[in-house]
């Protein structure tokens, strides 16, 4: 009995070391203060990932600059394998480049595939990516703004068509339209 108690309260410390050894150290980052964001271009870095996508919506380059704001970075010495390249470019040329992640990739202790949300790191001079400082896009918010621009699902988010969605999209819907309208009048009729 005394042996499984002491083998738990150990166990415990080391959990309890670990915790404390995760609490991160918030620093300001390298954020878009002061670049007026006027097009954003997202390329995934897996080939079969999708297309690159550029957006120029308001609603996007809005989500942009809460994304990517100077504030609440952390300092980290994690092995950081981006997903996206994400591309803000300003309204004099200038530019801004980060890099996207999952914290699930690479796997990793304490949680391996289990952690949710996403980091963005800055761009180094080199093109890699600066791995001493990340911002964590872990709330659900930062995460719905994120994947709007990573995966964009509804036709107001797709890339510079907020106004008029493809042609195909409604097309699509007019079809299906008609056959609800068709089922029911055939539904009635019996």
């Amino acid at each position: 009995m005394k042996r499984t108690l002491l083998v738990a309260l150990a166990l415990l410390v080391v959990m309890a070391g670990t915790c404390v050894a995760m609490v991160p150290t918030v620093v300001d980052g390298p954020g878009v203060d002061g670049l007026v964001i006027t097009e954003i271009v997202v390329t995934p870095l897996d080939p079969g990932a999708g297309p690159r996508l550029r957006f120029t919506a308001p609603r996007s380059l809005d989500n942009a600059r809460v994304l990517f704001e100077s504030h609440h970075w952390w300092k980290s010495s994690d092995e950081l394998v981006p997903t996206h390249r994400v591309e803000l470019l300003g309204d004099r040329g200038e530019s801004r480049t980060y890099w996207v992640g999952t914290f699930s990739y690479p796997p990793r202790f304490p949680c391996y595939w289990f952690c949710t949300g996403y980091w963005a790191a800055a761009l180094n001079p080199d093109g890699s990516v600066q791995t001493g400082v990340i911002k964590p896009l872990a709330s659900s918010d930062d995460m719905f703004r994120l994947l709007d621009l990573l995966h964009p699902v509804e036709p107001a988010s797709q890339p510079n068509s907020a106004v008029n969605p493809p042609h195909s999209v409604v097309t699509a819907l007019a079809q299906r339209s008609k056959r609800r309208a068709a089922g029911r009048a055939g539904h009635r009729g019996r």
